[in-house]
């Protein structure tokens, strides 16, 4: 959309924030000097043991908010972000533009575009203590706790733990479809969901494909690749220079995620300006707020590595038992992605009514 309107150009900087599986989960609505954000729940990652309550859609509705701060501090406009109760249909957040500010700034504006999420294995290079002192502070700011594993022996213990849970992944039926929904095939940049390539499976990806159209009919090749899954994503955290984990002092509620969301793209746009890649890794969050929600809907021996997962981070972590769990990533420096995640028109995310 090109357009010299102000509102235009805030919402074509929030249109280029991250979500679980790239399904863009939001809305947006004008109204003279605002802006309505809307979660959008029926363009959404699987209401299921993922995105339990919303909460993932939640957080990648505050990346939307950060990316449309940041925006607007670059071009020395004044906003107010005001969060608005939860109620089906109507609007999560008002973005209301109130007056141009002679005091411009840079921060991490120019990062909107060059952050992305990078699956690739990292390279064996620490990342600086300053730097990491800078995230967290970065993350206090919107009252979030930011901390670090960065002890080898701790990143390869938890690169066994998380792992395991893509077995769940590709055994529990609801994940596995959600996955295959959201899988997009071929170089091109797609407008939403994953690329093939974008999950930076080396030689692997040849057979992959092919792999899901039989597998419905052969189903022990949901547990080959389950096996195969739980490999790479080991590998991947092993070479991981550092895993932040991000939680904030309440209780779990969109407002709460929102706010997580906006410290995550903060820690982010940082973390890109000193070319430090960023993933993800929403499967053990989802798996702890499965056993403080008491959701259950897991087979037996899935529930035991769910329940071995809970119990490593609230033992290594007391406060997340009273704590909202926000966000896990990996970080570390990498070759740049194969793929990068497209992005919807933006005119078919501004509601009319």
């Amino acid at each position: 959309m090109n357009s010299s309107n102000p509102l235009d150009i805030l919402l074509a900087a929030g249109q280029l924030a991250p979500s679980a599986d790239n399904c863009q989960p939001w809305l947006f609505k004008k109204d003279k000097n605002n802006i309505f954000l809307f979660h959008d729940h029926e363009n959404t990652h699987a209401n299921h043991i993922y995105n339990i309550n919303h909460f993932a859609d939640f957080v990648s509705l505050g990346t939307v908010l950060e990316n449309i701060h940041q925006q607007a501090k670059h071009l020395g406009w004044e906003i107010k972000i005001e969060l608005l109760k939860h109620n089906a249909g109507e609007p999560l957040a008002k973005i209301s533009l109130e007056k141009e500010d002679s005091k411009k700034s840079l921060h991490l504006y120019e990062y909107l575009t060059k952050r992305k999420t990078n699956r690739r294995k990292f390279f064996k290079k620490p990342i600086h203590p300053e730097l990491k002192n800078e995230a967290i502070k970065l993350a206090q700011e919107n009252q979030v706790n930011l901390q670090w594993i960065d002890s080898a022996q701790e990143i390869s213990k938890l690169s066994k733990l998380i792992s395991t849970h893509d077995t769940i992944l590709w055994e529990d039926q609801k994940l596995r479809e959600n996955l295959v929904r959201m899988l997009r095939f071929g170089k091109k940049i797609h407008s939403d969901g994953l690329s093939l390539e974008s999950l930076e499976l080396g030689p692997k990806r040849h057979f992959f494909k092919p792999s899901i159209a039989i597998a419905n009919q052969l189903p022990f090749i949901w547990k080959l690749l389950g096996i195969g899954s739980v490999l790479h994503t080991r590998n991947n955290i092993k070479h991981s220079n550092a895993i932040g984990l991000m939680t904030i002092p309440k209780k779990q509620h969109p407002h709460t995620y929102i706010q997580g969301g906006r410290a995550l793209q903060s820690v982010w746009l940082k973390m890109s300006e000193y070319d430090i890649s960023i993933q993800p890794l929403f499967g053990p969050i989802a798996f702890i707020l499965n056993g403080q929600l008491e959701k259950g809907g897991l087979l037996p021996k899935h529930e035991r590595i769910r329940k071995e997962i809970e119990n490593y981070f609230t033992e290594k972590f007391p406060n997340l038992k009273s704590d909202a769990f926000v966000a896990l990533f990996r970080a570390g420096y990498a070759n740049k992605p194969t793929s990068i995640s497209g992005r919807k028109d933006l005119e078919k995310m501004i509601k009319n009514i």
